[in-house]
């Protein structure tokens, strides 16, 4: 849910700054030479490739990490199941005392493996949550490496503007 309102955010500004940058070229076709207008097209199409990339490589991650939260329901509702079932074997321990030393092996063996799948799941939590956060730290450097470059191309189309200007006041 963090991540997909922080993708969005994101989107939308790449989106916008690219549609906004688009517009302009368009508008001023007759006023930009037509190697500078390619030269800056092509270098919006570049951009824009890179920002449907990193969306790709954003949306597998999601989806890995809904696969990962799946296994997690999965196992809690083992663990939930084992915890009922222990509960119930040790109702039946205090009923019935004839079976009571039967029933003691059954739960001890229901116990440890509720003690496995518990500490299987902090484990397995841990782990996702590391590979997490490394996923985050590293789309947040690529994100801020591609508003770099589009910043810094937004200055180049600012300056080839006032100098298309200067240009034009000239003659």
């Amino acid at each position: 849910m963090i991540y997909s309102s922080i993708k969005s955010n994101s989107l939308m500004k790449h989106v916008l700054i690219l549609t906004m940058l688009f517009l302009t070229f368009i508008s001023l076709d007759s006023c930009v030479t037509k190697s500078k207008y390619e030269k800056v097209l092509s270098s919006k199409e570049r951009l824009s490739r890179s920002l449907m990339y990193t969306e790709k490589e954003f949306n597998s991650l999601q989806e890995r990490t809904t696969i990962i939260l799946d296994k997690f329901d999965k196992e809690s509702q083992n663990i939930e199941n084992l915890t009922k079932r222990v509960n119930s074997l040790a109702e039946l321990v205090k009923t019935d005392s004839v079976e009571i030393a039967k029933y003691k092996v059954l739960l001890s063996d229901f116990q440890e493996q509720v003690k496995l799948s518990n500490e299987k799941n902090v484990l397995l939590t841990a782990n996702y949550e590391q590979k997490i956060q490394a996923i985050i730290v590293k789309y947040n450097i690529r994100i801020n490496s591609l508003n770099r470059k589009l910043r810094r191309e937004k200055f180049m189309y600012n300056q080839l503007l006032m100098k298309t200007k200067k240009d034009n006041e000239r003659n």
